[in-house]
């Protein structure tokens, strides 16, 4: 996709394979272009003022499925996580599993991690973050 800014003074987005990489083949916007308008910028994407992410203060690594182990399964797992005012992380969801009992492995281990809680206006606040959870055999 790509960021386009229009006499509007909004930006909108559109496929990248839609846009000319010749500039005397500029494709316009409107309803006659056949170029999908895909919107304005969602401001929920931006990032929150004054707030600080969580950070990890221990985080131990995951342990090997011996399912994964025998098949010689590596990648990453990415789990959502709320971590909570106390550093506790709760709310452990996978958003993209690499199976293999390695889903499972990094929810367990991410329920062991602790945190310096979110800070806004530097106060301790609940934040809900990405955690990414990479499973590596060594040889």
């Amino acid at each position: 996709m790509l960021r386009v800014r229009l006499a509007d003074g909004f930006p909108r987005f559109a496929p990248s394979s839609a846009i000319s990489q010749r500039p005397d083949q500029m494709v316009p916007f409107g309803e006659d272009s056949a170029v999908p308008d895909h919107g304005a910028f969602n401001c929920a994407q931006q990032p929150e003022r004054n707030v600080t992410p969580p950070r990890a203060t221990y985080s131990p690594p995951p342990e090997f499925s011996e399912q994964a182990r025998k098949q010689k399964i590596t990648g990453t797992v990415l789990l959502s996580v709320t971590v909570g005012v106390d550093g506790i992380p709760r709310e452990i969801k996978v958003e993209k599993g690499i199976g293999y009992g390695l889903d499972e492995k990094a929810v367990e281990a991410v329920s062991r991690w602790k945190f310096d809680p979110a800070l806004k206006d530097g106060q301790p606040i609940e934040k809900e973050i990405k955690v990414e959870v990479s499973f590596n055999l060594m040889k």
